[in-house]
């Protein structure tokens, strides 16, 4: 019944251990790291955001040149349409 451990267990353990500066240099590299991180998604949301703005706007340009198109189509068939009416009574 050996409830200690014996003196080659308790190095071992010891070595595997980090000090408490190799644990707050590991802390303060990661939360470096974590702040461009952070830094570099607010950057990015901020260009998504823009992205956004300009596709919608494209959108509704688009859009109203659709419309445009569309009223000047239905304008030019309608005067087509008129201007053969008058030649088809002009032949009769």
């Amino acid at each position: 019944m050996d409830s200690h451990q014996s003196d080659d267990e308790n190095q071992e353990v010891s070595i595997n251990k980090p000090s408490h500066d190799e644990l707050q240099n590991e802390f303060n590299e990661f939360h470096d790291e974590c702040l461009k991180l952070s830094r570099l998604c607010t950057k990015e949301k901020k260009l998504v955001s823009s992205l956004e703005g300009k596709c919608k706007s494209m959108q509704d340009e688009l859009d109203k040149v659709k419309s445009n198109i569309n009223t000047k189509i239905y304008f030019l068939t309608c005067n087509r349409c008129a201007s053969l009416e008058s030649q088809i009574d002009e032949l009769n």
